[in-house]
């Protein structure tokens, strides 16, 4: 779109000059400098959507890398679940394939009053759900912007 207008402004300013040059008559070399300026404002308009654009092309690296240390936290939690079951409550077996086989070990915890008061428990889920917060902007606000730019910059998706 920026590059239409661009297009636009930039053919009113050549039209304008080209005309003053030929008779000399002050509306079109207001016409041809208003255009020159307005060139200008959109040339800006596209140097910076195309730089927002590109920075934008980062965001499905950093959602992955958001997961991947969420897995991490998941995956600490869980054995700090298997050693606290094993040895404080001594419980069966088949509640440790339960608990290993659950979606999420952060639901888990919440059982576990003993296990959520640990500090380094508490720390890593108030990472994992700052993390999830943010992947969660990043989805919603991130690529939609990133699509906004796109389509001023180029009609792009």
């Amino acid at each position: 779109m920026i590059l239409v207008i661009l297009g636009v402004v930039l053919a009113i300013a050549v039209v304008g000059f080209i005309l003053y040059s030929r008779t000399d008559e002050e509306v079109f070399f207001a016409t041809g400098v208003g255009g020159a300026t307005l060139s200008l404002i959109a040339f800006a308009a596209l140097l910076i959507f195309a730089v927002e654009a590109s920075v934008g092309n980062h965001i499905p690296e950093k959602i992955k890398m958001y997961e991947q240390e969420n897995q991490k936290i998941e995956q600490n939690i869980s054995e700090v679940i298997d050693t606290y079951i094993t040895s404080q409550v001594g419980m069966q077996k088949e509640l440790i394939e339960k608990v290993n086989n659950s979606e999420s070990s952060v639901v888990i915890i919440a059982a576990f009053p003993d296990i959520n008061a640990s500090e380094a428990i508490k720390a890593q889920v108030e990472i994992y759900q700052e993390n999830n917060k943010k992947i969660k902007d990043l989805l919603k606000e991130g690529l939609i912007d990133l699509s906004v730019k796109r389509w001023w910059l180029y009609f792009g998706h």
